[in-house]
């Protein structure tokens, strides 16, 4: 995947993305791990914009793919480039 938050373009699986984002905006201690960033991502999308924000109950990369696209929806993030997941 390849994404881009500003002027900042992130690529990688949505799995290498969700750890770059969670390493770069917090302490890694008060997100231990790219599942309870996402969670913490899904409850504070939900609580801002009083959007749903379903997330599969697949393993980590498919949650961190529909995080991302949540985001992209709420302009969050723009996708710039989508690889199949293996």
């Amino acid at each position: 995947m390849k994404i881009q938050i500003e002027d900042t373009i992130y690529t990688g699986t949505g799995t290498e993305i969700m750890d770059r984002l969670r390493n770069r905006s917090f302490d890694p201690t008060e997100f231990p791990d790219a599942d309870t960033y996402i969670w913490f991502l899904q409850h504070n999308v939900i609580r801002t914009t009083g959007m749903e924000c379903p997330l599969p109950d697949g393993d980590t990369e498919q949650r961190s793919r529909a995080m991302l696209k949540h985001l992209e929806r709420i302009g969050a993030l723009v996708t710039l480039e989508v690889v199949p997941a293996h």
